[in-house]
């Protein structure tokens, strides 16, 4: 009789520990599950992000969108999201090269002419001063231009 009672515990002994088996096998599924949802989550808010950047870059007109996203990226690393557009206007007055320079007015076509070339005397000092007033690349050719004498 003992030794059939000690077959039943034996047996009883490998039922718990299968029972346990799968307990323990659900908590680890239920760990990874969560795991996985918040590992899903942070990617969603990271592609979020990464589209509110986008956004922004695209209203601020950069000339080389990829760079501008890298630098915006790491500027707001560690920010609240509503500080995207306040980094990238920050960033649009330190890095005007960045940035395609406002379009211009009626006026300045007027002044530079058909060709947007600027005539006189004086036109190279002019073109130099806004050469370094906008940090607009393109100025700064039409400023080599006229001090060239084209």
């Amino acid at each position: 009789m003992s030794d059939g009672a000690g077959e039943g515990s034996g047996g009883g002994d490998a039922a718990d520990r299968a029972g346990a088996g799968r307990a323990a096998e659900g908590r680890s599924w239920d760990e990874t599950a969560r795991a996985e949802l918040e590992a899903s989550r942070a990617r969603i808010e990271e592609l979020e992000r990464d589209r509110a950047i986008d956004a922004e870059l695209v209203r601020q007109r950069p000339i080389d969108l990829e760079a501008a996203r890298v630098l915006l990226r790491e500027a707001v690393k560690g920010r609240p999201a509503a500080e995207i557009a306040a980094a990238a206007g920050e960033m649009r007055r330190k890095r005007p090269w960045l940035f395609e320079s406002a379009p211009r007015s009626a006026v300045d076509a007027a002044v530079m002419g058909a060709a947007g070339e600027v005539e006189g005397a004086d036109a190279a000092a002019r073109l130099a001063a806004d050469a370094r007033a906008s940090g607009d690349p393109r100025v700064l050719m039409r400023y080599l231009r006229a001090r060239r004498g084209r």
